[in-house]
């Protein structure tokens, strides 16, 4: 268990060393990443339409 956990906790760390933000980073890039994959979605469905 700890072993999965490691480089989750490392890369947490590593993007709030890039950002100087901290652990509001990860949440800052999951929500970009979730409107993007969104809105990727919205214009698929416009074209295949």
């Amino acid at each position: 268990m700890l072993g999965s956990v490691d480089p989750a906790y490392g890369w947490i760390v590593w993007s709030g060393d890039v950002f100087g933000l901290g652990g509001p980073a990860v949440a800052l890039l999951w929500l970009v990443g979730t409107v993007l994959i969104l809105g990727a979605m919205t214009v698929v469905r416009r074209v295949a339409t």
